[in-house]
């Protein structure tokens, strides 16, 4: 179990040894995916939805609002223990590119004046 730390260096250092998160926060499993550690998101709201949507999460991945029952549950975490990061997520390069137009574009002499 990994505890809130204010210090995100060594929350980030933490993370990427794991081989596996169960998120219950959306930024958990966003951090997770940046550190290339597959994570089983609960789906409290429509954004964690949206986010499995554009990370391209097989649906066999999704807990939706921990609708699974404690059997299925615990099958997949032990499945997600074996699942490589490049498996997981099949769609991160093409999320990169795009997130990188947000700064490609961004005139910083702008933003100062």
């Amino acid at each position: 179990m990994l505890n809130y730390n204010e210090d995100i260096m060594q929350t980030i250092h933490i993370l990427s040894s794991c081989d596996a998160v169960l998120s219950v926060r959306l930024h958990g499993a966003i951090l997770s995916s940046v550190v290339n550690v597959p994570s089983l998101l609960v789906e409290y709201h429509t954004k964690c939805t949206d986010y499995l949507n554009d990370m391209d999460i097989d649906l066999k991945w999704r807990i939706g609002d921990i609708n699974d029952e404690p059997e299925e549950l615990k099958i997949k975490i032990e499945k997600l223990f074996l699942t490589s990061s490049e498996d997981f997520y099949k769609n991160k390069g093409k999320l990169l590119k795009l997130a990188e137009l947000n700064f490609s574009q961004v005139n910083l002499q702008e933003l100062i004046n």
